[in-house]
């Protein structure tokens, strides 16, 4: 419904306030300091469209792929359960510091992966 849809793109954002306001507030920055209006637009129009046009191709499938949910719920039920159990693994590592001794580890061992072109 309508109503439906305006409180889901009001918890968006809320939600994305946080993470989206420091990387608009760079680019408002950056194209402020452009000199060039026109320029400092389409910076500013490439990252709207960015942002937005995810939600636009994922509201287009919306329908078909709660039907796909639907089918699936018996699956669906075990990845979420996989989900969290990978998420509580997650913070542990986090909490531990274990993240970035596994990502100097990966460095170490697949030291090609870390060159540029």
């Amino acid at each position: 419904t309508l109503l439906g849809a305006w409180a889901m793109g009001l918890a968006f954002g809320f939600g994305w306030t946080p993470c989206a306001g420091p990387a608009l507030a760079a680019i408002l920055f950056v194209a402020s300091g452009m000199g060039d209006p026109w320029r400092g637009g389409l910076l500013l129009l490439v990252y709207g469209l960015a942002m937005t046009l995810p939600f636009v191709v994922a509201a287009f499938f919306a329908r078909p792929f709660l039907g796909w949910l639907g089918r699936h719920r018996r699956m669906v039920a075990r990845v979420e359960k996989a989900m969290g159990v990978m998420l509580i693994l997650f913070a542990v590592l986090i909490a531990t510091d274990s993240v970035s001794r596994i990502a100097g580890l990966m460095l170490d061992s697949f030291d090609w992966s870390a060159t540029t072109l």
